[in-house]
């Protein structure tokens, strides 16, 4: 079985040491020198680079890694283990590092050899979602154009489905992230709620630059699903760190998934008119009809 070691030992020399770096932020720009992607039009991945790396070094990286990783992160890496076959890409390490386009800053993203259950589990996807692809969906009455504008995306555009609850918001979602994941593309699902939660519980616990690395790191992912907008807890503090969090997304023109059942109207309400003015111009997709859950149509 290939151990990290050994895959560490294949990567390139970047001129950056172990002692010089300074936890997750500092690993994911050592990741990121190590690798190359062309424009997606060729979509070739070059295999890593042989380096030396000692025991030592390894260990006080993941050391810091575990540090500045939340539980969910812990869980999901602990779950994935080394492959046991060497991939030409990531060498056995089941990630690779990526660009979407030429001069940007590469990206972490499960590598292709890895089966689509363990890229989901990467991505945050809840383990209930990751077989809900898009051919899975039924398009029941009030479903049929929703489930048509998640297969036509482009990829490109900001969606927001909204709907009452049960209607299959989450798994017309989940499918479009899937969907990008079975291209090898890199993506990232997020609980507004549990996300929000983990934000504060670093912020309270006093490691406020924590708490900034960590809402960063998820503002720059390259798509973004955010589940259940209007589900975590309704305070100042959670409003601002919301509107600021896509308000991000919006100045970059980060591809975003926001599931709701609110509308916009009481977004506007409860986030103020600037946030909702923001999202009218990403595309509003409708969920309607029955509940999934239910058998007796949302009322």
């Amino acid at each position: 079985m290939t151990s990290l070691l050994e895959t560490a030992r294949r990567m390139r020399r970047v001129g950056m040491t172990a002692e010089r770096m300074g936890g997750r932020e500092a690993w994911w720009e050592f990741v990121k020198a190590q690798s190359r992607l062309p424009a997606l039009e060729t979509r070739q991945q070059e295999a890593f680079e042989p380096m030396r790396i000692t025991p030592k070094q390894l260990q006080a990286i993941q050391e810091r890694e575990r540090r500045f990783a939340s539980p969910a992160e812990i869980a999901r890496a602990e779950a994935l283990g080394d492959r046991a076959e060497e991939c030409p890409h990531c060498g056995g390490a089941g990630v690779v590092g990526m660009r979407m386009n030429p001069g940007e800053l590469a990206i972490h993203a499960p590598c292709e050899c890895q089966p689509l259950e363990a890229r989901a589990a990467y991505a945050g996807i809840p383990s209930r979602y990751r077989a809900a692809t898009l051919g899975e969906f039924r398009p029941e009455r009030g479903k049929t154009a929703a489930l048509d504008a998640a297969w036509t995306w482009d990829r490109r555009r900001s969606v927001v489905l909204w709907g009452e609850f049960g209607t299959g918001k989450t798994h017309l979602g989940s499918g479009m992230l899937l969907a990008l994941l079975e291209a090898g593309l890199p993506a990232r699902f997020v609980s507004v709620a549990q996300f929000m939660d983990d934000l504060k519980a670093r912020f309270d616990d006093g490691a406020k630059e924590q708490s900034q690395a960590f809402f960063d790191r998820i503002a720059r992912e390259h798509v973004l699903l955010l589940d259940d907008l209007g589900k975590e807890q309704d305070t100042p503090w959670t409003r601002e760190r919301v509107s600021t969090l896509i308000g991000r997304r919006y100045e970059t023109q980060a591809p975003t998934i926001l599931t709701t059942n609110l509308t916009h109207r009481e977004i506007a309400e409860r986030y103020g008119p600037h946030l909702a003015d923001r999202l009218f111009e990403w595309r509003w997709v409708e969920v309607a009809g029955v509940s999934m859950r239910r058998e007796r149509p949302v009322s």
